[in-house]
């Protein structure tokens, strides 16, 4: 959990101000593992709720994971892999159950992931499909 803005009203209201203004949208549901990074400070980065993060994963800005439904409700959790890269403009989507993006896995700027990457694959496109192994870091 980030910050959860219920019990920490002024700090929490302050820090969300910020993310509003910086167009960085992160629910207190989210469980994020550690030592994450999210770079160029979250710009346009949106984590829906039902996000799980495993440890030392990286973002970058304008990311977005997760997808709501119409009627407002979540389809299913979104589990990201230790170590996983989300490169600038990655759109990770769950479809009607969870999503899984594996240990190692790196998603390419500006992919649509439809369907699970599995561990130290490099996907990318759109819709984002396997170009590579992740031979390195």
């Amino acid at each position: 959990m980030i910050v959860d803005y219920r019990r920490v009203p002024v700090l929490g209201s302050l820090l969300r101000q910020v993310g509003y203004l910086l167009g960085f949208d992160c629910p207190a549901s989210i469980e994020v593992g550690k030592r994450l990074t999210i770079e160029h400070r979250g710009v346009g980065t949106v984590l829906h709720p039902r996000v799980k993060i495993g440890d030392d994963v990286r973002i970058y800005h304008h990311v977005t994971i997760g997808r709501a439904r119409l009627d407002g409700s979540y389809p299913g959790d979104t589990y990201i892999g230790d170590g996983a890269i989300l490169c600038t403009g990655a759109v990770i989507l769950t479809g009607t159950s969870d999503r899984h993006i594996g240990a190692r896995a790196v998603i390419g700027a500006n992919s649509v992931v439809t369907q699970d990457v599995p561990a130290g694959e490099v996907w990318a496109g759109n819709p984002a499909k396997k170009v590579s192994d992740r031979n390195w870091g």
